[in-house]
């Protein structure tokens, strides 16, 4: 175990809960419904009258998820999906955006009915589809 100076990790800590605090400050929530984004940690909650849920997501779910809630109401292919959402050079194919939705909706609960299936067309994020 190496030697430590403890006014270094005080240093570090702090510095670390001061970016924290900002991060935290700026327009770093996005409301959707009964989802709650906290987008510089990549965590979701389902809101439930006083109750909190973190969905616990993957990346590639927050991601996803992120991406239908900021277009609400707009439709997109599975492909159309992974070329907006992945980045370039990843080889994900198009069956993998069924099975990430699967495991949304599962992890969603109640708010499943968010992400709707468009027959001959893809998904769809939608707030009307929950009420």
């Amino acid at each position: 175990m190496k030697p430590f100076d403890p006014l270094e990790v005080f240093a570090r800590v702090h510095a670390k809960l001061t970016r924290r605090r900002q991060i935290k400050d700026q327009q770093s929530v996005l409301l959707r419904g009964s989802l709650e984004f906290e987008i510089p940690f990549q965590r979701v909650y389902f809101l439930d009258g006083e109750v909190k849920k973190d969905l616990r997501l993957t990346p590639s779910e927050f991601k996803l998820l992120y991406f239908l809630a900021t277009h609400e109401n707009e439709s997109f292919s599975r492909e159309k999906l992974l070329s907006l959402v992945w980045p370039k050079g990843v080889h994900v194919v198009s069956e993998n955006i069924y099975a990430h939705v699967s495991a949304l909706r599962k992890k969603l609960g109640p708010g499943a009915n968010y992400i709707q299936s468009i027959p001959k067309v893809g998904y769809r994020f939608s707030i009307k589809s929950h009420d």
